[in-house]
């Protein structure tokens, strides 16, 4: 799609933003490298409650802004990336946008985004 969407005049094309739900969010996460966007980028992406192994939400999440939480994380300057919640924050966010515009919808409660592989801290142990 985005190599179609490449050969139209650029005062001609259409937007184009990326969008999934769940393992649709990593799918789609995983369709495109930012290095192979980035002379020509699409406008954005749309991702809905991406799994905890999607790559872009860990990196994104592991960086996040010193006390901003796991659930509504900040990320640098906010140009890029923003995330919200069942309550739309993205009214709270930075206004500035860069050239992409990247949103994480997500629920502090869905496991299928926070689910963890590593045994919980109050000493459990994983069997195996």
């Amino acid at each position: 799609m985005y190599d179609y969407w490449r050969t139209l005049p650029k005062e001609q094309r259409p937007r184009l933003y990326l969008f999934g739900l769940s393992l649709g969010a990593r799918n789609s996460d995983l369709s495109a490298d930012f290095l192979d966007v980035i002379a020509d980028p699409y406008q954005g992406a749309l991702w809905v409650g991406p799994p905890w192994n999607s790559v872009t939400w860990r990196r994104v999440t592991a960086m996040r802004a010193a006390g901003s939480p796991v659930w509504l994380p900040r990320f640098l300057g906010e140009a890029l990336f923003h995330f919200t919640t069942q309550r739309n924050e993205l009214h709270e966010a930075n206004p500035r946008w860069g050239p992409m515009r990247m949103v994480f919808l997500q629920y502090p409660s869905d496991p299928i985004v926070f689910f963890d592989l590593r045994p919980p801290a109050y000493g459990v142990r994983l069997l195996g």
